[in-house]
């Protein structure tokens, strides 16, 4: 998150310049995130949220800005804002694999299995030498009885 809202790495478009404001609701969000990888604290994952969500009406079209509420969402079992954020980033940026990924496994998530799919294929098609995204896509398809193609996913992966 820190590279999309011009942290320590400078901004994400050499074009562009991130206010001030966003850099610092970012890292809030990217520490508070980083504090409930680790601990699973639900005030923590509230703060990053909240942080979030303020980037996000900072910058309403910024697809890496959608793409981070939609996963912090989708990690707080908020499936259907998640899959909204997630449609959202997409709209504004088809061609993103994590993009296509987070969308894929919100939808699995949400039991739509066969909803989810494209969304992995296309993430795995687009990120070729996406590990865990070919794991997500052998996994689903493996639970939906395609055990030949779920087995070359894994050996992919």
């Amino acid at each position: 998150l820190l590279s999309i809202v011009g942290g320590d790495q400078g901004q994400h478009d050499g074009a562009r310049k991130v206010p001030p404001e966003v850099v610092t609701l970012g890292k809030q969000a990217e520490l508070s995130y980083q504090q409930w990888l680790h601990t699973r604290d639900k005030a923590a994952m509230s703060q990053a949220l909240d942080a979030q969500k303020k980037v996000v009406d900072l910058l309403p079209r910024d697809p890496d800005a959608r793409l981070m509420l939609g996963t912090l969402l989708y990690y707080s079992g908020r499936d259907q804002e998640a899959e909204k954020e997630a449609r959202v980033a997409l709209e504004l940026e088809p061609d993103n694999p994590q993009i296509n990924k987070l969308l894929g496994r919100i939808l699995v998530q949400m039991s739509r299995e066969r909803d989810g799919l494209p969304f992995l294929r296309r993430a795995v098609a687009l990120s070729p030498r996406d590990h865990e995204g070919w794991y997500k896509l052998g996994a689903v398809l493996f639970e939906l009885g395609e055990r030949k193609e779920a087995a070359d996913c894994f050996a992919t992966a």
